[in-house]
Formats: C-alpha cells, structure tokens, sequence
C-alpha cells in the first residue's frame, strides 16, 4: 500500500506493508534487508522498539496523527530500546537497501 508522509512542505510517497496482528510483534527480525517497509499504528505515547534479531540496519521514522515527520533516525542492529517522541503515533521501519535508496535520501540519510 502507497503511504503519505510529510516532511517539511514535502510529501513523500512509500510503499509500505501495514504490520498487524502478529507481525506488530516481530517486525523486521529475522528478514531480509530488501524486505519491506513496514508500518506501525499505535496510541499516542511514547512507543519504545528494539531491534534484536534484526541483522541490518533500518531506518526508524517516527510519524504523528497528521502523518508529519517527527524524527528520522538509524537503528543498528541488535539495540535493546530506541524511544520515539512522544507525539509520535505511527512509525515506519525501512530497511537500508538499495530498494528503498530513493525515498531513504529524500528523507535525508546518507546512503
């Protein structure tokens, strides 16, 4: 599913897989580095993940309630907690692949 995100006055567009159920508990552990996108609904709050058993590096972007960019970080591997701001209630994990290069760089990591 495509999904709008804003950052700034910029509006970009991601093909994401919406994690439910199940999935909301593993996310990227265990898969591939060209896996992909997946997004995350939760209440607002300050929602803590961890990326064990994640043998890449991802990108973590941290949305709020009107889809606006609340921060974008890197998430190596095996980190116990990464904590999102508390206006945060969606989150994107997007694997550092060649993949996903385009929308990564318009988000402003290096790649």
């Amino acid at each position: 599913m495509q999904f709008k995100l804003k950052k700034g006055r910029t509006t970009l567009a991601v093909k994401v897989k919406q994690a439910d159920g199940f999935a909301r508990y593993i996310g990227l552990m265990f898969k591939k580095r060209s896996s992909n996108a997946l997004l995350f609904k939760f209440q607002k709050g300050r929602a803590a993940i961890h990326s064990l058993f994640v043998f890449f590096p991802f990108v973590a972007v941290w949305l709020d309630d009107k889809n606006n960019v609340k921060k974008v970080e890197v998430v190596k591997p095996f980190r116990l907690c990464v904590r999102g701001p508390r206006e945060a209630c969606a989150l994107i994990e997007i694997p550092l692949s060649k993949r996903h290069e385009k929308i990564l760089r318009k988000l402003g990591v290096l790649f």
